[in-house]
């Protein structure tokens, strides 16, 4: 690269990146619970007591 500065070059890009990403990769509670029930039909039963014993 013939950039003069090119790690601040680097770390502002990887900076800009992570700023545009955060937001797509943050699911809101529906899309959760919406995971949650598809995968408990998935399953054919409730994953919610198994998940709660877990903790």
């Amino acid at each position: 690269m013939s950039h003069p500065n090119v790690a601040c070059w680097i770390e502002e890009q990887i900076e800009n990146w992570i700023e545009a990403t955060e937001s797509l990769n943050t699911p809101t509670a529906r899309e959760k619970n919406g995971w949650l029930e598809r995968g408990k039909e998935k399953a054919g039963e409730s994953a919610l007591p198994r998940l709660t014993a877990e903790r």
